[in-house]
């Protein structure tokens, strides 16, 4: 008896003190806890249980939503670093398209000069020759040694005598070499194609047309 009687003194302090701090939170009057199990809890206590519970949801609704908030951030930050990456990447392979196109159409003047002044000091007629339908040659008689113009493999070849032939041009789409027959001299053209870097990128193929004539051959 005295054990049943210590543990209801017990609970009555419990629920005395937990009416007590829902009082000090909410401002709230105290309120006698009635003895009896089945008696309902008075309405002010529910009303501060109810507050509570609601106080913990909304701060786990606000949790939440600050989640998705942050996921969707980061999505669009990924979005707008790959779409950066991208113009990025597009704009370094166009400069490096454009520094190569340059640097062909430098290499093509260079050789162009080359070809005609080796055509105006030719001794003898110029004489093409072709092997197969990828390799086309032209021989210019000079003074010294006869120097030769090779096209194959979208390359041209120099190679002045027995000596070895060096790379005039690379990156050459198409060459041709045309004998044009005129009153008293005959003048040599040669058209050349280069290859752009990327077909996307460049509309305009660079062509080029190199005249010369030969000054020390009599007209054919």
């Amino acid at each position: 008896m005295k054990l049943i009687r210590s543990a209801r003194q017990v609970a009555k302090m419990r629920s005395a003190d937990f009416q007590s701090a829902v009082s000090q939170i909410y401002n709230l009057p105290r309120v006698t806890m009635p003895r009896s199990r089945n008696d309902n809890a008075p309405a002010e206590c529910n009303s501060a249980i109810r507050q509570i519970t609601n106080l913990r949801y909304s701060s786990s609704r606000h949790e939440a939503f600050t989640l998705i908030e942050t996921l969707v951030y980061m999505s669009l930050l990924f979005v707008v670093l790959g779409l950066g990456y991208t113009a990025m990447y597009r704009s370094m392979d166009a400069s490096a398209g454009l520094r190569r196109n340059a640097s062909d159409i430098t290499h093509a003047l260079d050789a162009g000069e080359r070809w005609r002044e080796d055509v105006r000091t030719a001794t003898q007629p110029l004489r093409i020759e072709r092997i197969g339908d990828e390799e086309t040659l032209l021989h210019i008689p000079q003074a010294h040694a006869e120097v030769t113009y090779r096209f194959t493999s979208n390359s041209i070849l120099r190679q002045v005598g027995s000596a070895e032939s060096s790379l005039a041009l690379e990156h050459v789409n198409t060459s041709t070499f045309i004998s044009d027959s005129r009153q008293k001299v005959t003048a040599w053209k040669w058209e050349l194609e280069l290859q752009p870097y990327r077909k996307s990128l460049t509309r305009l193929h660079p062509l080029f047309t190199f005249l010369a004539v030969p000054t020390n051959t009599p007209a054919q």
